[in-house]
């Protein structure tokens, strides 16, 4: 009827347009023979013309009603293929999201865990990375890789020799001057075209996979993909693809949808193709380019991306692929751009580990915070852990088995895992036996392949470089795999054809397992240290429970005894330990605690087998069993908080150990510590003696709770805090609360403390410590105000101050506060606090810097106005009229403070300007204060080394300076800036055997031993200064250095006796304690040192000998009979020996550590 009706509409037209024509054609006729018609000429012709008008009129009419018809079908046509092609659509994302909403854990999952962990959502867990763009084409093994990352080339030892280290130098400049940047955003910036590398593990396919996911549901607008919103998104798995590709390479990519269609994963091909064409909006991933391993096939592949994305312009074609094995070649002629996804960060971890275990956890989110802290503080703690943990699939390893066992404890069983995972796929044996049918190669499980990997760590272990090198040539590699391969089936495996599977074998594994990688040219090393330690640890386990190669006592001797000094092996021996039994693991933290029995004679010592015993027992799944070695532990512990107390009795000293103490012992103690045996005795230890300990007391205190029974509501450190002891004690323990969470009950205790105590120096602790830890806290911000603005005190309300500066910075009611009080306060040095407490808290705050102006140039009190040039400096471009007026002070001030803080400012802040250095050079020269001149001459000799002049002006200033701490400072600048500079020896020497004052002399003779070291001349001369200077000062610096001389023998040590024995003169004290140092540092073993320092101790006539010999048999001979008697004189400073001389009151008496545990 509709084709009928618009002919009806043609015809009628068309009747009438030759009706109207013929009317026209006759009346032309008749014109041309002279015929007419008289008015009907005129009829005919206006009736001809009119009827041919209404015949085009109802064409037209007609021909515009089928125009509007056909729009109008073809509007309706549009709508329905538009309503099934978001039908279409819609049906594609439900199935997307169902298909890739879960995480697949199966795989990564040991089999007695595997119905254990509930469906995972992507979109819960994930945690977008970082990527670098254009990284460095390199391949190297992770641990490298970080440490490059961290800027610390300098620090890189045993490397392979062939290493190339212009190509580390780049891979370091490519990390520091590109900076990462968040993948999403990447993704979804302006880029078309992007191959995206990622090692194995590193969330490749699960990012394509979220992008993928997210697109295909409602997208939040803060979402970084917000700007993608409306994109279609399209994964195309390049494995099942490139099958497809390899059948028939004609349509591949609409065969391949069809495919995806059918499975209903997919959308219908015509209708994609469609889209693609005339919308062009979609997100591409090519996932999976390396699982592609036939090479002309890959190729192959990467000519059809290139196709694809040429012909769908607007679309975003990102490729992945793993980085080793990459080249690429077609699609960097394309314009693909390149980025790498890097580690995850500490963030991200801390993100990703506090989502895993909420959505684990959800029933129970007490038990997921508790899982949460223990998996991160195992990170934080075990740098094996650390490793490991920034590759998302082996994070996810940590998190799945971390809900089981404890970690860092139980991380063997992780890495043991990990890396069965990571060979899973692995399968040697069908690969070689296609490639090389010949070779009758057995056949390779699980089991085989653990322990090719062990055989290799076993033979990094036993090379030159030991573990630490982490590398094996590829030659050794080879044989080492294929001796494995001929032992595996003797006699039936020929020695070509096993080196030819070894090559491939070694291949295969470096390209598709991620256990090893190449540094380069023919050496291998094992991607993740983690690994290499692992494997080590788990051949030797092996050689001792399963094959006997070793006995226990060669376990003890050769692996514990032998390495332990080594910091490569420490991990290897932790998780050994944790592999064996206790009776065994017992025996081996014994002889660690053997080890090094007088280390505590060099005070400056760290007791490195205690740590690395304390660690060790941490492994021991039952420490209650250890009921030998827990006692032992304790009692070194003991004695090592005894020697740190020694260390800060001594006046001239300072020492670390009871920081080391803490941080290594400490959180070992507190897992476990009231499992351990032998607390009972170490608590008997603490009551004792808590009083006499000083700021150590702190830490023994702190592992004092770590050891008490479990249920105890004692805090041994809050006792401490509050209790009637030493000031000493009181503050330390403060000092110490400072350091835990923040806590209302911790808090409050400190704030009573502020308030109600009536000691100054405890009260000001307290002080400190709420500045330190509750910073942000309103209320602690309000106290420090009043504090500082009305305490009675003078040193609590500067402690205020200084903690307002950490606690409330930019707080507007402290700037107000502080300002008047930096004008108006009645005492110098409160006023001098709240200077400084502004340049460092206040740095933007407008009102601040023309107060800091006033007082820098205009206040009468010196001190002030160096606090205020100083605050100047800080926080704060400086302009230019300020940098000018300070260069003025810096010369002119008659202030000697002025001018050094003048100079200083301008140093640190316009030290690129020519002006700078002129001003240096001046004051070096020329400012009438010593000390000026020996500081303008530190900066120019650390900031301008490179400059030629410098060296010539600063060796100037040596030779001619008046003052000796000028010569001196120049010395010490020579030493640590012109270190191997010829004409730098050279006047060291000069200095050292001409220079008429001591301290210039003893600084030349300590540079050239210390500095050249290596040099053949040093050690003769040495000896040439110790048998000529006058100066016992500057002998006893030659003294170190001969005795340091590894060659040293018998005649050094004689000579060592000799000195000692010398009291010829007056002044000999200080090269006596030279040689009593430097016996005890290389001869305390030897039969005749103890009786030597028995008889200074008790003979000698000068105190400060007696003292030393006390302190270190004290210390290196705890449990030596007459070391008891000494302790107290070890322990009091010079001015205590006087008032108990005076007194003659008796020492308080004491008590051997062996007896506590009795």
């Amino acid at each position: 009827m509709r084709l009928k009706a618009r002919s009806t509409w043609w015809y009628a037209a068309a009747a009438l347009v030759i009706v109207g024509v013929s009317i026209l054609m006759f009346r032309l006729v008749m014109f041309l023979v002279g015929q007419t018609l008289g008015d009907a000429d005129s009829w005919m012709s206006v009736a001809g013309g009119l009827t041919a008008m209404v015949g085009v009129a109802v064409g037209a009419i007609g021909w515009l009603l089928r125009r509007g018809r056909e729009a109008h079908d073809d509007e309706a046509g549009s709508a329905g293929r538009l309503a099934g092609w978001e039908a279409a659509r819609q049906t594609y994302g439900t199935a997307i999201r169902r298909r890739y909403q879960s995480i697949d854990l199966e795989v990564l999952t040991p089999l007695s865990e595997q119905d254990e962990h509930p469906p995972l959502r992507i979109g819960e867990i994930f945690v977008g990375q970082l990527v670098k763009t254009d990284p460095p084409a390199v391949e190297l093994p992770r641990e490298l890789m970080l440490r490059l990352a961290q800027d610390d080339l300098q620090e890189l030892r045993d490397l392979p020799p062939d290493v190339d280290q212009n190509l580390l130098a780049e891979v370091r400049k490519a990390y520091t001057q590109r900076p990462p940047v968040p993948v999403l955003e990447l993704l979804a910036g302006e880029g078309v075209r992007l191959v995206l590398l990622g090692d194995p593990g590193a969330g490749k396919s699960t990012l394509a996979r979220y992008v993928v996911y997210t697109l295909s549901g409602q997208v939040q607008p803060t979402d970084p993909l917000a700007p993608l919103v409306g994109w279609l998104p399209l994964i195309v798995e390049l494995r099942s693809f490139s099958r497809v590709l390899n059948a028939d390479p004609v349509d591949a990519f609409g065969r391949y949808w069809q495919q995806r269609h059918a499975e209903g994963t997919g959308l219908p091909p015509d209708e994609l193709m469609d889209h693609l064409r005339d919308d062009g909006r979609a997100v591409v991933f090519f996932d999976g380019l390396d699982e592609v391993f036939e090479p002309g096939l890959r190729d192959l592949v990467e000519r059809h991306i290139v196709g694809f994305a040429d012909a769908h312009p607007r679309a975003r074609v990102v490729v992945t692929s793993r980085p080793v094995g990459y080249q690429g070649d077609d699609l960097r002629a394309a314009g693909f751009a390149k980025a790498k996804l890097q580690d995850l960060d500490q963030r991200q971890i801390r993100d990703f580990v506090t989502r895993w275990y909420q959505v684990t956890c959800r029933d129970e989110p007490t038990q997921g915070e508790q899982l949460s802290a223990r998996l991160l503080r195992a990170i934080g703690d075990s740098n094996a852990v650390a490793e490991i943990a920034g590759n998302p699939m082996l994070l996810t390893i940590l998190a799945i088995i971390g809900r089981r066992r404890a970690l860092p404890r139980d991380r063997s069983s992780v890495f043991e895992h990990a890396v069965t995972v990571m060979v899973e796929h692995w399968d040697p044996s069908k690969f070689l036996n296609r490639e090389l049918p010949s070779a009758n190669l057995p056949y390779l499980d699980a089991t085989d392949k653990l322990e090719l990997l062990r055989l290799v760590a076993r033979r990094m272990q036993d090379s030159p470089a030991g573990l630490s090198g982490n590398f094996i040539s590829g030659h050794d590699l080879t044989t080492e795999f294929a001796d494995f391969l001929r032992e595996r089936d003797p006699g039936h495996v020929p020695l070509d054809k096993a080196k030819q599977a070894a090559v491939s074998m070694i291949q295969q594994f470096r390209d598709r397992n991620f256990i090893l990688s190449r540094f380069g040219g023919n050496v291998y090393g094992f991607v993740h240290r983690s690994f290499l330690e692992y494997l080590a640890a788990a051949d030797i386990v092996d050689r001792f429970h399963r094959t006997r190669e070793l006995t226990e006592d060669q376990l003890v001797e050769r692996v514990y005894v032998r390495r332990w000094k080594d910091p490569a092996w420490q991990e290897v021996l932790l998780l050994v330990t944790g592999m064996l039994g206790e009776a065994t693991a017992e025996r081996c933290i014994l002889a660690l605690l053997a080890q090094d029995p007088h280390w505590g004679t060099d005070l400056d010592a760290e007791p490195k087998h205690l740590v690395l015993a304390v660690r060790c027992v941490a492994e021991v799944r039952k420490p209650g069993r250890l009921t030998m070695a827990g006692p032992a532990i304790l009692k070194g512990v003991i004695h090592a908080l005894e020697v740190a107390r020694l260390a800060e009795s001594r006046w001239v000293f300072v020492s670390d150990l009871a920081s080391v103490l803490y941080r290594a012992v400490v959180p070992v103690l507190a897992g476990f510590g009231s499992a351990l045996p032998g607390r009972d005795g170490y608590l008997s230890w603490y009551e004792q003696n808590r009083a006499d300990l000083g700021s150590v007391a702190a830490v023994a205190a702190e592992l004092a709770n770590a050891v008490q029974p479990a249920g105890c509501s004692t805090d041994n450190l809050v006792e401490l805090a509050t209790g009637h002891l030493p000031a000493d004690v009181r503050q330390a323990a403060i000092a110490q609360l400072a350091y835990r969470a923040r806590t209302d009950d911790t808090r409050t205790l400190l704030c009573q403390l502020v308030l109600a105590e009536g000691e100054p120096v405890v009260r000001r602790a307290a002080v400190s410590a709420l500045g330190t830890t509750w910073r942000g806290d309103s209320g602690v911000s309000r106290m420090l105000r009043e504090l500082a603005a009305n305490d009675h005190e003078v040193g609590v309300r500067e402690a205020a101050v200084h903690a307002m500066a950490r606690c409330t910075p930019a707080d507007p009611a402290g700037s107000v506060l502080l300002r008047e009080l930096a004008q108006s306060a009645d005492h110098s040095e409160l006023r001098k606090a709240a200077v400084s407490a502004l340049g460092i808290g206040w740095p933007a705050d407008a009102a601040v810097s023309p107060l800091l102006q006033e007082l820098a140039w205009h206040d009468p009190d010196v001190g002030v106005r160096q606090a205020a040039i100083h605050a100047l400096g800080q926080g704060r471009p400086v302009a230019a009229e300020t940098i000018a007026t300070l260069h003025d002070a810096a010369l002119n001030d008659p202030e000697r403070k002025v001018r050094l803080a003048a100079m200083s400012v301008v140093s640190w802040t316009n030290r690129e300007a020519a002006e700078t250095l002129a001003l240096l050079r001046d004051r070096a020269l020329a400012d009438s204060d010593p000390f000026i001149r020996q500081m303008a001459l530190r900066e120019v000799a650390q900031h301008w080394r490179a400059v030629p002049e410098t060296f010539e002006f600063v060796a100037d200033r040596g030779c001619h300076d008046v003052d000796e701490l000028v010569r001196a400072a120049v010395v010490s600048s020579l030493r640590q800036h012109w270190h191997g500079h010829d004409a730098a020896l050279r006047l060291l020497y000069r200095w050292a055997a001409e220079d008429g004052n001591t301290l210039v002399r003893r600084a030349a003779v300590e540079a050239i031993a210390v500095s050249w070291r290596g040099d053949a001349n040093t050690l003769p001369y040495m000896r040439e200064i110790l048998s000529s200077d006058p100066d016992p000062w500057v002998r006893a610096a030659a003294l170190e250095a001969v005795a340091a001389d590894p060659q040293a023998g018998p005649d050094t040590l004689a000579l060592l006796h000799q000195m000692v024995a010398d009291t010829s003169a007056f002044n000999m004290s200080a090269l006596r304690r030279a040689a009593v140092d430097a016996i005890v540092a290389r001869w305390r073993d030897d039969e005749g040192t103890l009786p030597l320092l028995h008889r200074l101790a008790s003979q000698d006539e000068d105190w400060s000998l007696r003292q030393l010999a006390a302190s270190i048999i004290v210390a290196g001979w705890p449990d030596e009979p007459g070391s008891l008697p000494l302790a107290h004189l070890a322990r009091q400073s010079p001015f205590q020996i006087v008032s108990e001389a005076t007194r003659q009151s008796a020492p308080k008496p004491r008590t051997r550590i062996e007896d506590y545990f009795a």
